[in-house]
Order: structure tokens, then sequence, then C-alpha cells
């Protein structure tokens, strides 16, 4: 399976700059590798998703195809500063994912 070649990180109720000169809410923003091929056999099986968060914030995280079409990954969860960067791997595989419009379970 192919992630997306655009994949936009939806981060909900952020703002990725703010004013009075304090830090972007997040910093080191990646997505590696950008292609997954989630065949088990030990190589880019899993995209790991990884950011610095400078203050709490809730957010989610989701993909666009390259029609624009949203799917959510994670739903909006609150997170709080932490030193260490956040990680969250995506293996191609997925139990059902949510769009703009409707739910699917498989």
């Amino acid at each position: 399976m192919k992630v997306p070649r655009y994949i936009l990180l939806i981060m909900v109720g952020l703002l990725a700059l703010t004013a009075c000169g304090q830090k972007p809410l997040l910093e080191d923003v990646s997505v590696e590798p950008q292609r997954i091929t989630p065949n088990a056999d030990g190589r880019e099986d899993l995209a790991k998703i990884e950011f610095l968060l400078n203050r709490s914030a809730t957010l989610s995280i989701s993909f666009l195809d390259e029609n624009g079409k949203a799917y959510i990954f994670r739903n909006p969860t609150p997170l709080g500063l932490n030193e260490e960067p956040y990680s969250v791997f995506f293996g191609g595989v997925v139990e059902g994912f949510s769009t703009d419009e409707e739910d699917h379970d498989f």
C-alpha cells in the first residue's frame, strides 16, 4: 500500500505560529518514510509520524489523498508539553477509518 504522495497532517485546534514571539506550537514535524510497503518484510512497513509540542494542546492527525479527501487517523487527543518528540506509527492497514462524511468499518 502506498501512503498518499502528499501527506498532510491536520492538527485540529492548533496554530502553527503564535503571536508575542512565542515558539511555534509544533516543531520538527516529520513523516518517514514517505512511502510504505506493509508486506511484513521488515523494510518500509511503517511510517513514523513525529513532532515536538511546545505547549499543551488538543490535536488530531489526518491524511489527505491526492484528491483532497481527508482520512482521520487519530481523533482529537489532549497532549501535554513534552521535551521529547511525540511519535505515532502508521502501518497502512486500518480496521476502520473516518472521512469527513462517514465512518467505515472493515
